[in-house]
């Protein structure tokens, strides 16, 4: 494996701070970490693909919301997120 010499020094100065006990720690964990975090974000693209798609199917059967209704729902939660309940 190759490395930069900036991904080098970024990989130096945190072992300098003694928070990992080599390099191929420090590695480890931030391949680890990617892969988790990469994980996540598949997860959420498929959740929000599957809201897509359920609201294009409701929207085709005709169940949807009034433009009023949605300025009035969206008013509702503004109140609510500036209350903190």
């Amino acid at each position: 494996m190759h490395l930069t010499p900036e991904v080098e020094q970024i990989i130096r100065e945190d072992l300098a701070h003694g928070t990992h006990a080599s390099a191929e720690e420090y590695v480890a964990r931030a391949v680890k970490a990617f892969h988790e975090q990469e994980a996540e974000l598949a997860a959420e693209r498929r959740a929000i693909s599957d809201a897509i798609e359920a609201g294009y199917e409701q929207a085709s059967r005709g169940e949807v919301v009034s433009a009023s209704e949605v300025q009035r729902r969206l008013g509702e939660l503004r109140r609510v997120a500036r209350s903190g309940s």
